[in-house]
């Protein structure tokens, strides 16, 4: 059907901010897909890209996920229902079964669906690297990973998706460079930076560990970890810095929503499989949209492997357990 032009131009503006995936980036993306809304309110692509913003909010911990669910859900179905000959209907779709629903079959029904669609739509390529990744299916997530850099190598957000693919391979040189080469065009870009500590950490790199790990919450205005950051660090090295981070964030948890992922990864730093276990359950129980990549993650899967109750997690959520 015809496109309000000015909906159009505003969605695509959208999309160019959501790729950035900081706090405010996400906003003003946001603020252009409810123009666009407001130019065209049955235009399917701005209800995605509001589930897009909304999702991604749910999954940063930037609100709690049983808060945004029902909305996020609500736009990419009405998104679909207004036209679901769109490859964007279908992804937003993807992601909801994926990190929401945990329904593994239908997400991969979609996933197909939205590259049935859209040969060439890299986004979801790269989404589903993660999925077939989070699946144990190395072989054709790398075959998806690969697909995204040929239809699309400079885009950041698909770049560090790309890289979380090598992290996840134990490539961590490489995963390193292309976090690096995202952050020199994109300074704060949400997931590189957060992910590159992980690289670093895996790496045994540990001081680019902790400068990358204060960065990225300077990004998010979290000052109070800088903090904790640097005092643990002037007490006791790495681990404590670590530790003290994750005090903080138990701390910052009696008063307000925090993400079990955000706790449950600051104690896996300092090798506490108690305390990251507790907050790993706690995130499961709780529906957070990140828990999917517990069975994928080198940070969790090195430290837990081995017990009994982190397979037990795995089982709950229908993933395949470690070997």
């Amino acid at each position: 059907r015809q496109v309000n032009p000015e909906a159009y131009d505003a969605y695509i503006k959208g999309m160019f901010h959501w790729q950035r995936l900081n706090p405010e980036d996400l906003e003003i993306a946001l603020q252009y897909f409810e123009s666009a809304l407001d130019k065209d309110p049955d235009f399917a692509l701005a209800h995605s890209g509001v589930a897009l913003v909304w999702g991604f909010y749910g999954l940063a911990g930037m609100v709690p996920s049983n808060e945004v669910k029902t909305k996020v859900i609500a736009e990419a179905e009405k998104a679909v229902e207004l036209d679901n000959t769109l490859a964007e209907t279908h992804y937003a779709l993807a992601q909801i079964r994926t990190w929401m629903e945990w329904d593994w079959e239908k997400a991969e029904e979609s996933y197909l669906k939205t590259i049935e669609l859209n040969p060439n739509y890299p986004d979801i390529r790269a989404y589903y690297s993660h999925y077939l990744f989070i699946m144990h299916r190395p072989d054709e997530a790398i075959v998806q990973m690969e697909r995204t850099m040929e239809l699309d190598p400079f885009n950041p957000l698909l770049q560090s998706l790309c890289a979380m693919d090598l992290l996840f391979m134990r490539r961590y040189d490489e995963a390193i460079d292309q976090f690096r080469s995202v952050l020199r065009t994109v300074p704060n870009h949400g997931v590189a930076a957060d992910m590159l500590t992980m690289a670093y950490h895996q790496k045994g790199m540990y001081e680019e560990a902790l400068e990358q790990k204060k960065t990225y919450y300077e990004s998010f205005g979290l000052m109070d970890g800088v903090e904790a950051l640097t005092r643990g660090y002037e007490e006791g090295g790495y681990r404590e810095a670590m530790e003290s981070a994750a005090q903080m964030w138990e701390d910052l948890a009696q008063v307000t929503y925090v993400l079990p992922w955000n706790i449950a990864e600051a104690y896996a730093y300092t090798g506490n499989k108690e305390k990251a276990l507790e907050w790993l359950e706690k995130g499961v129980e709780l529906g957070d949209f990140i828990m999917p990549y517990i069975g994928v993650m080198p940070l969790y899967v090195d430290l837990l492997k081995d017990e009994p109750r982190y397979q037990n997690l795995l089982r709950k959520m229908n993933l395949p357990t470690s070997k």
